[in-house]
């Protein structure tokens, strides 16, 4: 396992990597990607399952937390500011502890921890209670998902929400922070599929502004790579202008249809950078765009 951060506060990107029996880092001397032998922060522990950089005592650090394979437990390292790692236990008795993840799951400031379990049952958080490093027990999210080695957190739908596999159910799958104070709702499915994926990701991939999935797999049938577009922008049951108006054609030729059963009284058009080229609040049914150059423009309906 690598992972990248700044731990010696010197602007530029280090290295960190979890292997059998050693937890080093490396730091990027000259920030042009000349690095250091290795530096250990952990020796003889033995093998390290997963790693997750972050700050989880507000001191400006990047510190550490790491789940072991062997010792079935996970560790914070807390970095003291030049990269010297003090090793404190977080958990333990998880069976075989599994991929870890770092976010502020209930919006208080400080760095949760989300865990999993490799070889069992199990998908937890870890609420870090004062935001400096002091944490509580595991809460859990879901106890019987099976071999839980990834997640990623990221916004969903609208706050901190949770993705992860399931080795041993084979599928992709998020929970979502419902009231953004760490309280998870039920699972959603997104690929019943997933088979052996241990690498999954949040990425804005097509540009739309939210968040898509993608995961890697060891081995999925032909589909080691996949990514799945997030289309959670505005829920049906949110939406009560569902199917209430509509406008066309598109691409429009002369004039601009508006159908509603909603009272229309105004009609904006803008460009792509936000001029207002044409208003009507008359007529506001049909509008002769016939004069108007060939372009794109975002229409703009209130009722």
């Amino acid at each position: 396992m690598v992972r990248t951060a700044d731990f010696d506060q010197d602007g530029d990107l280090d290295v960190v990597v979890a292997s059998f029996d050693l937890i080093a880092w490396y730091e990027n001397l000259d920030g042009l990607g000349e690095f250091s032998d290795a530096i250990p922060i952990q020796e003889g522990k033995g093998q390290s399952f997963s790693l997750c950089p972050a700050d989880f005592n507000n001191d400006g650090h990047i510190d550490l937390v790491v789940s072991f394979f062997d010792a079935d437990e996970v560790q914070w390292h807390h970095n003291l500011g030049d990269g010297t790692f003090v090793n404190q236990l977080l958990d333990f008795g998880l069976l075989i502890a599994g991929g870890v993840s770092a976010a502020d799951l209930d919006g208080d400031d400080g760095m949760d921890i989300v865990l999993g379990v490799t070889n069992g049952n199990g998908l937890y958080w870890i609420e870090n209670l004062d935001g400096l490093g002091t944490f509580g027990t595991r809460i859990v999210i879901n106890a019987s998902i099976s071999q839980s080695r990834a997640q990623a957190i990221g916004d969903i739908d609208g706050d901190m929400d949770i993705l992860t596999n399931s080795n041993g159910s084979s599928y992709l799958s998020w929970y979502e922070n419902v009231d953004g104070l760490g309280s998870f709702a039920n699972q959603h499915i997104i690929d019943p599929l997933g088979l052996y994926e241990n690498y999954v990701y949040l990425f804005d991939i097509n540009g739309d502004g939210d968040l898509d999935v993608l995961s890697a797999a060891l081995s999925n049938q032909g589909r080691e790579l996949v990514w799945h577009e997030n289309l959670t922008i505005l829920g049906v049951e949110d939406n009560d202008l569902e199917n209430r108006v509509s406008i066309y054609p598109n691409p429009v030729q002369n004039k601009l249809i508006i159908e509603s059963d909603l009272a229309i009284y105004n009609v904006s058009i803008f460009d792509l950078v936000g001029r207002l080229v044409l208003e009507e609040k008359e007529s506001v049914n049909q509008i002769d765009l016939s004069a108007m150059t060939s372009s794109v423009f975002l229409v703009k309906i209130e009722t």
